[in-house]
């Protein structure tokens, strides 16, 4: 471990988040080493398989003008790669090292890590950051027996060899991102029977435009910056969602209530979805139980199918930190409710979160990230207090600034950071091919 006996921060996770945060920390001038469990950075990036893409086109994902060539995860791995070289990063990365705990004393943490060598190793900082996100476990639902099931399946996170698609029928679970894109995978596989079964299905903005070339997030961000009310941004987007679904005759798969973005994500289209909706048996429940090659539903129903994948998600994992309050937390809710304006920990001094409690569809990761370290750095800097305030409800993109900027003078000047914001946004706007810029 190269630095001072006892460094100012520690950043623990190597992924966007890890990567981003260590350029912004070592620019402040602060001693910082980010630690890594594996051999290479990336992080969930290097693991997923090869057809997991971004949510966003890759002009609003990446920032700074590093170049980034898609969207796939290859291509992520590789722009992670360009920071680290373009930013002289490198010396502050140590891979290798899997946290065993975490411990407070004497007003500084100790983080317990084992190396590759399989010799323990304990680094002092007096800030710990950490950003292990929120995708660690695949989540199977835990009420399902399996041990009487024939049927072969597997999770969306290890899908990586397609062949399973060379089946006659296919039965996907789950009502999110992952889903839409496993459908469209038996889709372009040509499966002859796909099944879905979803009880909680997520908004889409319906369109005949890919996901990764659509712009809405630019124009949620000049929303965001020139709305105040959470209603005066929710309300249109309602109306202009579902006028979507009923255009694109979609309307069996439209959520049900109200669509409100500070409750609820929304997915960029799937256009070879929409259009071969017609080919997918949908079944709007859960499975009740699986017996040898058959599914029993909850609306009363039978399947019978020769694969079965599940995109229900992941579960957030946090017990390797070892601390009392973040054991067994398992979701970015019960995470934010422990923290002081989504990145202070209200339980442990000097422990601050990015990327678990702010990370969601409709926001860009690097953006704010970059944006949330900048706050985290002025704190530990005295440049200003991060409140103990809980935010109860999601913050849609930069909404995030509306909250920063109510106490962080700092990064966020009275009367002149809205402007100034409004206008980038504006830009960015008018400007769909260009990467954002943050100081």
């Amino acid at each position: 471990m190269k630095g001072n006996p006892t460094l100012d921060i520690v950043i623990i996770g190597g992924g966007p988040s890890g990567v981003t945060a260590l350029k912004y920390a070592v620019a402040s001038g602060l001693s910082v080493q980010l630690i890594e469990k594996s051999s290479k950075i990336g992080g969930l990036w290097n693991r997923v398989p090869k057809w997991q893409d971004i949510q966003t086109p890759k002009e609003d994902w990446a920032i700074n003008g590093i170049a980034i060539e898609g969207t796939k995860s290859k291509d992520i791995v590789k722009y992670l790669d360009r920071w680290v070289e373009h930013y002289q990063l490198e010396p502050y990365i140590n891979l290798n090292h899997c946290v065993q705990g975490l411990t407070y004393r004497d007003g500084n943490w100790l983080i317990h890590c084992e190396t590759s060598e399989g010799s323990s190793k304990s680094i002092s900082a007096k800030n710990i950051i950490i950003t292990t996100g929120l995708h660690n476990i695949p989540k199977i639902p835990s009420k399902l027996d399996m041990t009487k099931a024939t049927i072969p399946y597997v999770h969306s996170m290890n899908l990586h060899d397609l062949s399973v698609f060379n089946k006659d029928s296919v039965t996907v679970v789950g009502g999110g991102a992952s889903a839409f894109d496993v459908l469209e995978l038996a889709i372009k596989k040509n499966v002859k029977e796909i099944n879905w079964v979803t009880g909680t299905l997520s908004w889409m903005t319906p369109s005949t435009i890919d996901k990764t070339k659509r712009q809405g997030l630019r124009q949620l961000a000049f929303l965001s910056l020139l709305k105040k009310k959470p209603d005066d941004i929710s309300k249109p987007l309602d109306t202009l969602t579902k006028h979507k679904y009923k255009k694109h005759n979609v309307e069996s798969i439209m959520p049900s209530g109200r669509f409100d973005i500070f409750k609820q994500t929304s997915v960029n289209p799937r256009p070879l979805l929409l259009q071969n909706l017609e080919r997918i048996n949908i079944h709007r429940c859960h499975i009740e139980s699986l017996n040898e090659d058959r599914i029993k539903l909850t609306d009363g129903n039978e399947l019978k199918t020769e694969q079965l994948v599940f995109a229900t998600g992941f579960d957030m994992d946090l017990n390797y930190t070892k601390l009392e309050k973040l054991q067994n937390l398992k979701r970015k809710e019960e995470l934010r409710r422990r923290t002081g304006c989504l990145m202070k920990s209200l339980d442990y001094p000097n422990l601050f979160f990015i990327g678990p409690t702010i990370l969601d569809i409709t926001s860009t990761t690097p953006q704010l990230v970059s944006i949330f370290t900048k706050t985290i750095l002025a704190h530990i800097k005295r440049k200003t207090v991060i409140p103990d305030r809980v935010i109860d409800t999601m913050l849609p993109h930069w909404q995030n600034l509306r909250m920063l900027a109510s106490f962080d003078h700092y990064n966020f000047p009275r009367f002149i950071w809205w402007p100034w914001y409004l206008a980038l946004a504006w830009y960015y706007c008018k400007s769909p091919t260009k990467q954002v810029r943050i100081r």
